[in-house]
């Protein structure tokens, strides 16, 4: 009956998308435009997630040896392991991860961009106040603000905690632990045994830190094979997510939010290293931008644009 619209289930149709794109020669026409809007959304730029948590795992260990006495409890020993502390806190663990997270941010990576800027301004502003307190007699640092310092980044790694619980389990741990030496830094400004386990709760988060780094750089050369624990309420999230948005073809909207669904879903999925489902999501855009193309009028449909909506109708 014309004008009359029905649904499909959303999975079969998508599916049938899947199946005839992937019989397509790889140098066909339609799946090369598919790949080229796939790699329009993704950020050509290498992963820099490892160079970041090098760079804040190795500077972060080197300032637990102060914290922890490992490199001596005497003052002429704690004052000589700073002065190290504060040059690699400029450069390694501030302005590198100051350029990861610019570079994150042209990969539209907004966690990580917010957290590696963050880090890293906080590394290259401890270590200038450092050497600014060294240089000049009359540069003080006053132990309640001080305290309130390290509370206020315990409070902003506390937000970002909240964040990891839609990315993985081994990011999540990080910044629990990482929180939760901020806040026992505080603790630790006027209380030295404090302060000492505070630099053992460093060790771990920068062992966590190192091997995060490390499982990035393995799993971007070979592929997915560090597991890094993932949460199974994202998959569920996203699939209903795009159940609620897509499932409804009368009148879909194909505009800027279905693409961004699309791209966040196949960004979900070079965050997790998922290598082998990139042809998929670059399928997946494809089936939600041609759906039902020839089913409206009788005729061949043209290519969903930015501002068409689409109905399914039976002849």
């Amino acid at each position: 009956m014309a004008g009359k619209t029905t649904r499909r289930p959303l999975k079969k149709h998508v599916s049938i998308k899947l199946d005839r794109l992937a019989r397509m020669p790889d140098d066909s026409e339609e799946k090369r435009q598919v790949k080229k809007m796939v790699s329009s959304g993704l950020a050509q730029s290498a992963n820099p997630g490892p160079l970041g948590l090098f760079g804040f795992s190795l500077t972060t260990f080197l300032l637990q040896g102060f914290h922890t006495r490992l490199t001596g409890d005497d003052p002429v020993s704690e004052h000589h392991t700073k002065n190290l502390v504060w040059g690699f806190g400029l450069f390694h663990g501030g302005f590198v991860q100051l350029l990861a997270g610019m570079w994150e941010m042209k990969r539209g990576n907004l966690f990580g961009a917010t957290a590696f800027s963050s880090y890293g301004v906080f590394w290259m502003g401890l270590a200038f106040d450092y050497v600014l307190h060294e240089a000049l007699d009359d540069y003080p640092f006053d132990k309640e603000a001080v305290q309130m310092m390290f509370c206020l980044w315990g409070l902003f790694t506390t937000a970002l905690w909240l964040c990891t619980f839609r990315l993985n389990k081994t990011l999540c741990l990080l910044f629990f632990l990482l929180a939760t030496l901020f806040f026992m830094l505080a603790a630790g400004v006027k209380d030295k045994t404090v302060d000492k386990a505070a630099g053992w709760i460093g060790m771990v988060t920068a062992a966590v830190a190192f091997w995060l780094g490390f499982a990035e750089l393995v799993n971007e050369i070979y592929g997915n094979v560090i597991p890094l624990g993932k949460f199974e309420t994202l998959a569920k999230h996203i699939e209903e997510n795009v159940e609620h948005h897509i499932d409804d073809y009368g009148g879909f909207h194909a505009g800027g939010r279905h693409f961004r669904m699309a791209a966040n879903i196949i960004h979900a999925q070079h965050q997790k290293h998922f290598h082998e489902d990139m042809d998929a999501a670059a399928s997946y855009l494809d089936a939600m931008n041609q759906m039902e193309q020839g089913k409206g009028g009788g005729e061949k449909g043209n290519k969903v644009g930015p501002d068409t909506s689409v109905t399914v109708e039976e002849a």
